[in-house]
């Protein structure tokens, strides 16, 4: 099925090809990776996702200006992924988190025009470990380890191309987002609201597993009047925006797992 991602963080498919050309879906330790189908041989190929770097907010869809849509793609080109959410990189002195890599650092930011890049460390810790400690591999060295060697069908995992799927013109991105027939959205954070307001506003199905409330940031009220403040709140803010809005439990995921979500039998784009 076309899928479109609509993400202000970079978007890597290098080990999400190599996973499909395995025939690999999901790993839930080092100890256990499952297989859900045969690996796939060179002539095959994955049908990847567009990518448009921006926020999903209503100026996204509702402005039908180029300028509005390239100024939405460079702030979003300024903004990394923090434990706090996006920042700007400008300003964060604190822990950054790489979605797509292993990778934390600490302060020491360079930027660039297009991603920002944690700064090498000059100089050695000045404490040394009193005791050298074994640690276990962790899920993401046991699939780079098996991706150094070539698969069982004999494709060189390590020459595959990614081609660029980035979409970065305003018309293209839109009649992306206007022929969707499902939107969806796994802990978008701040998108959470957006993807939901947007979906009815344009009669679309939706599925959305929201997470951080950021109460201090986004504003919100029930309809009783309470202040929007944990997560309780936003699931219950959610299904109070349209009657035919539903909740039910993800098993088996970790973390945040309350989807709220609505069906629609028949769309126009369907």
């Amino acid at each position: 099925m076309p899928t479109t991602v609509i993400d202000p963080r970079p978007l890597s498919l290098e080990r999400s090809m190599k996973l499909w050309y395995r025939g690999l879906y999901h790993k839930k330790s080092y100890k256990n990776i499952t297989r859900y189908v045969p690996s796939r041989v060179q002539t095959e190929h994955p049908c990847l996702p567009y990518h448009v770097r921006a926020f999903f907010l209503p100026e996204f869809w509702e402005n039908k200006t180029e300028t509005v849509f390239q100024d939405n793609l460079h702030r979003a080109e300024q903004t990394i992924w923090t434990k706090q959410g996006l920042q700007d990189a400008s300003i964060v002195t604190h822990e950054i988190v790489y979605p797509d890599k292993d990778v934390k650092v600490k302060e020491g930011i360079e930027t660039s025009s297009s991603t920002a890049r944690a700064a090498t460390p000059t100089t050695a810790p000045t404490t040394a470990p009193t005791k050298k400690q074994k640690t276990a591999p962790t899920t993401t060295t046991i699939i780079e380890q098996q991706f150094e060697t070539k698969n069982e069908n004999g494709i060189n995992e390590s020459t595959l191309v990614v081609p660029d799927t980035t979409v970065r013109q305003h018309l293209q991105a839109m009649e992306l987002v206007s022929k969707s027939c499902l939107v969806l959205g796994m802990h978008p954070d701040q998108a959470a609201c957006p993807i939901v307001e947007y979906a009815i506003k344009y009669h679309k199905s939706f599925a959305v597993v929201p997470c951080c409330v950021y109460s201090n940031e986004i504003k919100r009220k029930l309809k009783n009047g309470q202040w929007v403040k944990s997560y309780d709140d936003l699931c219950t803010y959610l299904k109070e925006l349209s009657p035919d809005i539903e909740s039910c439990i993800v098993p088996y995921l970790e973390g945040k797992n309350q989807c709220i979500y609505r069906i629609l039998e028949n769309t126009e784009d369907e």
